[in-house]
């Protein structure tokens, strides 16, 4: 296993255990209760985006991560359901894909954000790569890029159940 995919493993493994899910069972009478994610167990994770993003590059959420429910169905969320914000200290430069943020952790120059994009694998990896390389980034290999002391690691994968949708996972390190 090459160290960038173990980077990407390890990240997306945080993300999973940053999120406390408190339950994802249905209760005995059959229809199924959401679970919550606590605000305050996440709040030194995700926070607030405090600092505006440059002109055409897509802003960061600027409100704290309220609960987020899961409706037991694949993991979507409830009805009503809140998104998730990158974390407080996120570099506000930093181009972002046009995809839905579907988590994010991290801080003191390593953070992780994960999204669901459109697309197959490829397409989302090389939409990616362009986005970056477009900012002044330079490839390293075919899924890290780097810009001064700057590294990102990009991970891609098709879901399970739609091979249309694909999940990116984007690690930023300051070296």
């Amino acid at each position: 296993m090459t160290p960038s995919r173990r980077a990407c493993i390890a990240a997306a493994m945080l993300l999973i255990t940053a999120a406390a899910v408190t339950s994802c069972s249905a209760p005995p009478t059959g229809s199924v209760a959401p679970s919550t994610v606590s605000a305050a167990a996440t709040e030194t994770a995700i926070g607030t985006v405090s600092t505006a993003a440059p002109a055409g590059i897509a802003q960061p959420s600027t409100s704290t991560t309220p609960p987020i429910a899961v409706d037991g169905q694949r993991g979507r969320p409830a009805a009503g359901a809140t998104s998730p914000s990158l974390p407080a200290d996120w570099p506000p430069d930093l181009p972002l894909p046009s995809g839905t943020l579907t988590g994010a952790t991290g801080s003191n120059g390593q953070w992780t954000a994960q999204y669901l994009m459109l697309g197959s694998a490829a397409e989302v990896r090389q939409s990616a790569i362009d986005l970056y390389r477009a900012a002044g980034f330079t490839a390293v290999s075919d899924s890290v890029l780097s810009m001064g002391n700057r590294q990102l690691t990009l991970a891609v994968e098709n879901r399970d159940h739609n091979a249309g949708e694909t999940t990116l996972l984007i690690q930023l390190n300051i070296r």
